[in-house]
Order: structure tokens, then C-alpha cells, then sequence
């Protein structure tokens, strides 16, 4: 395709995954420019990643690295779209929060009212909006949710010692709201040397942080020309 695509344009051509060009981004646009190790995790419909080590993007034999909604961290849990048993996308994603509270529904209390009393309707803003006006059982799944994020987050740390991992996604304006317990739940799922500062920031970048890494990887590999 890529070769094909560049002959039409009579241009050149680069290929990136969008959460690879997001962490691309985050290293020369975010809160941490210039930095040479940044893992990247977007939380929404699912969970992907990206990966910068050593100032150049992680994409793997065949373009398929930085898939860590995939981690297992709850094996015999609930199980992503494509069947991987207790993985981080199938357990933390939007999609997920939604079906656990679902899979809890008392059909009463706040969450039932943001519902409109219909469990089909549930999102993962209405359970931490929920558990912001006092829903026990929403209460519960937010913090389960933020321990399966850890538990991901916290493998990524140990895996690749980033300068840091920056979070993006529908999900982390919930996981904003609870930010302290989220950095300190990361720290007691990483390695003892993280237990003084952990490096984790949410993107202020927007929707817009894949084409800026884009921009920023068509910018460079042609500077290399």
C-alpha cells in the first residue's frame, strides 16, 4: 500500500501506528520534549500504546508493537473483543467499565438515575460521575478500574523504564478526578525505585496528538533524506 500510495502522490510516504505517532508527538509537543523513552497509552474504546525507546519508535517485525491493551492483568477476567483472557483493554477500557457496571447493576442510587433506569445506556463517565455523588457500587468499579490500570501501567514501567508514560483517552477524564490514587497505586505495582516520583502525566494534546506525530515523523524521516 505504502509504495503504491507514494507513486499516485508522486510523493514520499511514511506509515505509522496512531498510538506510536502519539508518543512520536508527546516527545517534541507534550510535557516531555526531548525526552528519549516515553511510553504513550490511550484508554477510550480500547486500550493501544505506543512505545519510544532510545528516540526511535518500537513498531516490532511486522508494525505490531505497542499493543498493550493485550497484557494480561487479571487472568480468568473478563476477556477484549478479539478473546484475550483478562487483558487490559477487556478490563480497563470504556466498553469494559460500562459492562462491569452492567454485570452490577442494583437498578437504584445515582447511576441507575444517570442510566434513566436502563443498564443498556451505562458509559464509563456515567459510573464516574456516579461514584463522584456518592454510588457505592460505582464507587467499586472506579476503584477497580484505576487497579487494572495500574496493574498495566505498572508492567509497563518495570518492562521498559520510561522517562515517563503519558495517558490519553475518553477514560482518563474520569482517572483525572482521581489522580493521587491512580500515581500511588502505579507506584505499589512498580519497582521500588519508582516509590519517589513516578513519571505519569496525561496528555494535553488533545484528539489531535496522532496527526502532530504525523506531521512530526514526516518532518524528520524527510530531514533524513
Amino acid at each position: 500500500m505504502k509504495p503504491s500510495l507514494a507513486e499516485s502522490i508522486k510523493m514520499n510516504v511514511w506509515v505509522g501506528h496512531d498510538a506510536t505517532l502519539a508518543a512520536l508527538a508527546e516527545t517534541r509537543f507534550g510535557d516531555h520534549i526531548g525526552a528519549e523513552n516515553l511510553i504513550y497509552v490511550t484508554i477510550s474504546t480500547g486500550v493501544g500504546g505506543g512505545i519510544i525507546a532510545n528516540s526511535e519508535m518500537v513498531t516490532g517485525a511486522s508494525g505490531g508493537a505497542g499493543e498493550v491493551g493485550h497484557i494480561a492483568i487479571r487472568t480468568g477476567s473478563y476477556k477484549c473483543n478479539v478473546g484475550c483472557d483478562g487483558c487490559f483493554e477487556g478490563n480497563a477500557s470504556g466498553p469494559a467499565i460500562a459492562r462491569i457496571a452492567r454485570d452490577r447493576w442494583t437498578g437504584r442510587g445515582p447511576l441507575a438515575d444517570l442510566a434513566e433506569g436502563n443498564p443498556e445506556k451505562v458509559t464509563s463517565r456515567m459510573v464516574f460521575d456516579a461514584a463522584d455523588e456518592g454510588d457505592l457500587v460505582a464507587q467499586e468499579i472506579v476503584d477497580l478500574t484505576i487497579e487494572n490500570v495500574s496493574i498495566g501501567l505498572g508492567s509497563l514501567m518495570n518492562v521498559f523504564n520510561p522517562e515517563a508514560i503519558v495517558i490519553g483517552g475518553g477514560v482518563v477524564q474520569g482517572l483525572q478526578r482521581h489522580w493521587q490514587q491512580l500515581q500511588q497505586t502505579v507506584i505499589e505495582r512498580s519497582l521500588p525505585g519508582y516509590s519517589g516520583k513516578i513519571p505519569l502525566t496525561a496528555t494535553r494534546l488533545g484528539d489531535d496528538v496522532s496527526l502532530l506525530g504525523a506531521a512530526q515523523l514526516a518532518f524528520r524521516e524527510s530531514c533524513r533524506l
